[in-house]
């Protein structure tokens, strides 16, 4: 038992504590899928067009491509500063009669750059429509859940994350060949 035998007060709360944090964590979304989401709403906020990329970001973030129009879809990918690793699926690289685009970006945590809830309110100050901010708002709540708040102060360098993008075909990205070994 981690408490030991007789346990006093203050150790018995601290468990607890830790306890509760524990299964708060979980159900959390991971601290990559924060990231992740805010480079969708970088490159829609710095956009030229940001209604019609946000008609085509995704509506669950379950979803094998962020963006998609026609037979055209982007994927999102954001790293650290220190590398430009990804992880896909095989789905994401090899998609029949789709042209696929990864937008790879470098973001780390910043005291000086933006948040997501700033980022919400730069595309929200380019909508029109009604239509489209409830869109934004109820896509960035499913992926952020009832911890909104939690996660809507994390600040990422932006200036260095929209001077790191660069853009790929997703078939110049290696990946295991075809057909896929039994």
């Amino acid at each position: 038992m981690a408490l030991g035998q007789a346990p006093d007060e203050v150790s018995v709360e601290k468990s607890v504590l830790a306890l509760v944090e524990l299964f708060r964590s979980a159900a959390k979304p991971p601290a990559y899928a924060v990231r992740g989401l805010w480079g969708e709403l970088l490159l829609m906020a710095r956009s030229a067009d940001p209604v019609t990329v946000l008609r085509a970001w995704h509506v669950a973030a379950i979803e094998r491509f962020d963006f998609g129009a026609g037979n055209q879809r982007v994927e999102v990918k954001t790293a650290g500063r220190s590398s430009r690793r990804h992880h896909f699926s095989l789905e994401q690289l090899v998609a029949a009669d789709l042209e696929v685009c990864v937008a790879s970006l470098q973001v780390e945590p910043s005291a000086a750059g933006c948040t997501l809830m700033e980022l919400v309110d730069a595309i929200s100050a380019r909508l029109e429509h009604v239509d489209d901010a409830v869109r934004l708002t109820t896509t960035v709540g499913s992926v952020l859940g009832t911890d909104w708040a939690d996660y809507a102060t994390a600040r990422f360098d932006d200036v260095l994350a929209a001077s790191s993008v660069q853009f790929y075909r997703a078939e110049v990205v290696p990946r295991v060949g075809l057909p896929v070994p039994n």
